[in-house]
């Protein structure tokens, strides 16, 4: 059975990356150690990590002597499945896929220009950033401190963009930017709602 990640595991086998996982994201990938009870007969271990959407992101074999495993991962949510493997390296049983999270250190940097938009008018905002973990979330808080959920995409050159749906509330907006858990970084001054003003032209 499974267990919490309690302790490191010593060994020193090759861990095999999908290393475009990695790319465009400037968290540094953190040692994330996995143990595990024993099974008797135990040949081997697989110890599989992937995305929660399917997407492999490393796979390493222990031996049947071996207890736990150490795997980088960079900030985000997972999946691991254990794999016990009998002696003649073929799969016995295994965990199913188990859901964990690895949490970013530090909130994300962030910074944007000035955008205007018109109530009840949708737009989008593009922010520099920094430290931002791949299941990051956004929102805005509005002048009345109400919070509406917003659409992020993926960090891409150091830069995502918020989906800002049609708002109503007049005002300056603050942008919230979250890395799992609760380590969140404000962007305020930066999203105002207002209808434009007239233009004035010379007779």
């Amino acid at each position: 059975m499974l267990t919490s990640p309690l302790s490191r595991a010593a060994c020193a086998l090759v861990l095999v990356m999908v290393s475009t996982f990695a790319q465009g994201q400037d968290l540094a990938p953190q040692p994330f150690p996995f143990h595990w009870k024993p099974v008797k007969g135990a040949g081997a271990y697989l110890a599989e990590v992937q995305t929660p959407d399917g997407q492999a992101v490393a796979s390493q074999q222990v031996e049947g002597n071996q207890t736990g495993v150490t795997i980088p991962l960079v900030p985000g949510s997972y999946q691991l499945k254990l794999t016990t493997l009998n002696r003649f390296l073929k799969p016995e049983s295994d965990t199913g896929w188990v859901r964990f999270h690895v949490a970013a250190p530090t909130p994300p940097t962030a910074d944007a220009p000035a955008t205007e938009l018109a109530p009840g008018v949708a737009g989008s905002l593009v922010i520099a950033v920094k430290g931002l973990a791949q299941d990051a979330t956004a929102a805005l808080k509005s002048p009345s401190q109400k919070v509406v959920p917003a659409t992020l995409t993926p960090p891409q050159d150091g830069r995502v963009t918020v989906a800002v749906p049609a708002l109503t509330e007049r005002g300056s907006w603050t942008v919230l930017l979250t890395n799992p858990p609760q380590k969140t970084t404000e962007i305020s001054g930066k999203l105002s709602v207002h209808y434009p003003l007239p233009r004035v032209t010379a007779p």
